[in-house]
């Protein structure tokens, strides 16, 4: 951990930079999370995230990570074939992505290597917030378990994809309508 504010602090000339060239842009939004408000320039382009529900909600958004944290790690290297080497959302991920630690216990060390312009973790790194957000705006966002709705509201505002949220939130609630419906004659019977 050291190691990393260390880092950090040797980079700060470079985030001054990066804070005054983002603040030109017209398209910056704040956006209001567990740790308060962080603003948003521009469509995000290189993200890191923390975690498989955060990685999923990007990627139903059709937007890729550079880096990703995952929960358990199987893996120790970047992920060169994805597909393979990320349990169940994998095969979604069009690109190589970096391996950057532990989704409860990132390095710094790696993300600092793919020079992100978003980080997105969860209430479970609040203990790292203040440096992620030295790296670039960073979003801690609730356990999707807790709200999964609005920690992918919350996500699609960050990347600049509000209108395809309630796009995706419609159709998911289509199909739990229509799987409601198939299931309902078959749950009947069971019942009785």
């Amino acid at each position: 951990m050291m190691v990393g504010l260390a880092i950090v602090s040797c980079q700060s000339p470079a985030q001054d930079n990066y804070k005054n060239t983002t603040s030109k842009l017209e398209d910056c939004r704040t956006i209001e999370h567990q740790m308060g408000k962080t603003e948003v320039c521009g469509q995000p382009q290189r993200i890191v995230v923390f975690g498989p529900w955060l990685l999923e909600s990007l990627l139903a958004l059709n937007v890729q990570p550079v880096g990703y944290a995952a929960h358990i790690e199987f893996f120790q290297e970047d992920y060169t074939d994805p597909a393979k080497q990320i349990p169940y959302l994998g095969d979604r991920i069009t690109q190589q992505v970096a391996n950057v630690g532990s989704a409860f216990s990132p390095s710094i060390e790696a993300i600092l290597k793919v020079k992100p312009d978003l980080i997105i973790g969860t209430e479970y790194n609040d203990d790292v917030y203040d440096t992620l957000s030295q790296i670039a705006p960073t979003l801690m966002v609730k356990d999707a378990f807790d709200d999964p709705e609005q920690s992918l509201r919350t996500i699609a505002q960050a990347v600049d994809r509000g209108e395809q949220v309630e796009q995706l939130l419609t159709q998911t609630q289509q199909q739990i309508t229509a799987a409601r419906s198939a299931f309902a004659p078959w749950l009947q019977t069971t019942q009785e």
